[in-house]
């Protein structure tokens, strides 16, 4: 009897610390209200869902790792996080933000939010490059905080500077700051090319032409990255393989004068004379 009686005590502490019904409700009228943008709307409900819970949070504060049973704790606090961060209010975004991390170390949209602080600080860079990072892990309001901080032209801008410096031949400084932009901006297929030619400059022709398969699935329409790949494709003496790149080339931009240069080149190497 008296085992029966433990064993009660135990299954009643355990649906106590579930998911109660009313949080449930709350957190899904909270959820279908930041779905519609109505952010405002959202936060009352989050209110009451994180009233039902915060006990239990103080008390998971610095557990880590959390349960994955214990998960939508930290959410409903990431999720009021957000809809601060969409209304401007700063202050009460951060509380939230760390205080989710607090109990869950790794949540994705309150890492991207507290991002959001280290590029006003001035770490612009890291910022949008942990930014970046979270988006990858599935974060939604990451997504939004990209935008915010201008990420997409920080990426550029390292882009390019890493180009300039590819140019002058200064390629360690260069592949840093292409290393950089990639992984700011991975979907460009413009910063592959200009990491490609890096590669190609420090003589590692298959590392190069890595980057090159890799910017011609994210911009096949440009007309110069073909032209790199046929490049690229010489240097790594497949000739066959340089002419189709430097027809698709030519395909885009029919009055290309250094293209048809380097497909003359590579006519000789075939000795289609």
């Amino acid at each position: 009897m008296k085992e029966i009686a433990i064993a009660l005590c135990l299954f009643l502490g355990r649906t106590v610390h579930a998911q109660s019904p009313e949080f449930k409700k709350n957190f899904e009228e909270g959820n279908t209200k930041y779905k519609i943008k109505s952010y405002t709307l959202a936060i009352p409900f989050y209110d009451k869902a994180i009233k039902i819970v915060e006990a239990e949070a103080a008390r998971l504060v610095g557990k880590n790792p959390l349960p994955s049973d214990k998960l939508y704790i930290p959410q409903v606090y990431a999720k009021r996080a957000s809809c601060y961060f969409l209304t401007g209010n700063s202050a009460a975004m951060k509380s939230d933000a760390e205080y989710c991390l607090s109990i869950d170390s790794k949540n994705q949209d309150a890492i991207a939010l507290m991002a959001y602080f280290k590029h006003k600080s001035g770490d612009k860079i890291n910022s949008c490059m942990e930014i970046r990072s979270q988006i990858n892990e599935g974060s939604e309001i990451g997504v939004k905080v990209f935008d915010e901080c201008f990420c997409w032209s920080e990426g550029v801008a390292l882009a390019k500077e890493g180009e300039t410096n590819a140019n002058l031949k200064r390629f360690e400084k260069a592949m840093t700051f292409l290393d950089q932009a990639i992984a700011i901006i991975p979907d460009s297929g413009y910063v592959y090319a200009s990491r490609a030619k890096v590669y190609l400059g420090i003589d590692q022709p298959e590392k190069a032409l890595g980057d090159m398969r890799m910017a011609i699935r994210k911009k096949s329409s440009s007309y110069k990255v073909y032209y790199l790949m046929a490049e690229i494709m010489l240097k790594n003496e497949k000739a066959d393989s340089a002419f189709l790149e430097m027809n698709k080339c030519l395909e885009l931009k029919k009055d290309y004068y250094d293209g048809y240069l380097l497909r003359a080149e590579i006519n000789e190497k075939l000795e289609q004379w």
